[in-house]
């Protein structure tokens, strides 16, 4: 099975639709982040949480598979997280970064949700950033990387209402899992 890559905006339902593969037996990836934790996140839960000088220490001895600057901090996905995971929520940058071989053994996934859904969505959350700050980052960001694009289905929905089991099947047999396994999460 391929390698299944989630990208969207702050508050288009990443986490949530992650949340249900991690139900039904797939393992996600735990990114590194030297963010500031929201309330509600743990470590090594919801993300590993570093400080910049360790983040840069395992960059300098190479042991991230990707990492970029999103929002004036630094995510990365280690080379021990690609290997032994089926799921990963990257930014388009990632996806940018991403070698041929690596795309061509990936489903990538775009979730577009309208920027009304995500504000509101976004004004709930306790967070390090401001809702107009987060959308215009994403806004930039989105713009600016075209590789995603031109390599992934993009998943409309609006007004954020979508049946994550549903939508959790559709992009495992477009990822190439087997049928039976696909029939037991119906």
């Amino acid at each position: 099975m391929k390698k299944i890559i989630i990208v969207g905006e702050a508050g288009c339902g990443k986490t949530f639709l992650a949340e249900e593969f991690e139900r039904h037996g797939y393992k996600a990836n735990l990114s590194v982040t030297t963010r500031p934790m929201r309330d509600g996140e743990k470590h090594m839960s919801s993300y590993n949480f570093m400080s910049k000088w360790r983040f840069f220490w395992n960059r300098l001895f190479g042991m991230f598979w990707e990492f970029k600057k999103f929002n004036g901090w630094y995510y990365g996905t280690l080379h021990t997280e690609w290997i032994r995971k089926d799921l990963f929520i990257f930014t388009p940058g990632s996806v940018e970064s991403m070698s041929e071989k690596d795309l061509a053994n990936s489903s990538v996934w775009h979730i577009y949700v309208d920027e009304n859904v995500r504000r509101e969505r976004l004004s709930k959350r306790s967070d390090a950033d401001s809702v107009d700050r987060r959308i215009e980052a994403d806004r930039i960001d989105f713009d600016i990387h075209d590789k995603y694009k031109n390599n992934g289905t993009i998943a409309y929905s609006p007004n954020g209402d979508f049946d994550a089991k549903d939508f959790m099947i559709e992009i495992l047999t477009a990822a190439g899992e087997d049928p039976e396994v696909i029939n037991a999460i119906k």
